[in-house]
């Protein structure tokens, strides 16, 4: 599979997005089964890249050398 920059920018937002639940739950990493830590970052994934395709998607939509009209 070949990495885009979709994947890295869905990627980066998945640890953003995780990086709170990292730092409160250190203490109880040890709790948390290898199947749910899985399921987290699947769930984050996918939540976070529609946001990420959303975003990108805004910006080429909107990205014009000259504004025309309103």
């Amino acid at each position: 599979m070949k990495t885009t920059a979709h994947h890295i920018l869905a990627w980066a937002l998945a640890l953003l997005l995780c990086s709170p639940f990292v730092v409160v739950h250190t203490q109880d990493a040890n709790k948390i089964s290898a199947q749910e830590a899985r399921q987290i970052a699947e769930d984050v994934y996918i939540y976070g890249y529609s946001l990420v395709t959303m975003e990108m998607t805004r910006r080429v939509m909107t990205n014009v050398r000259e504004l025309e009209g309103t």
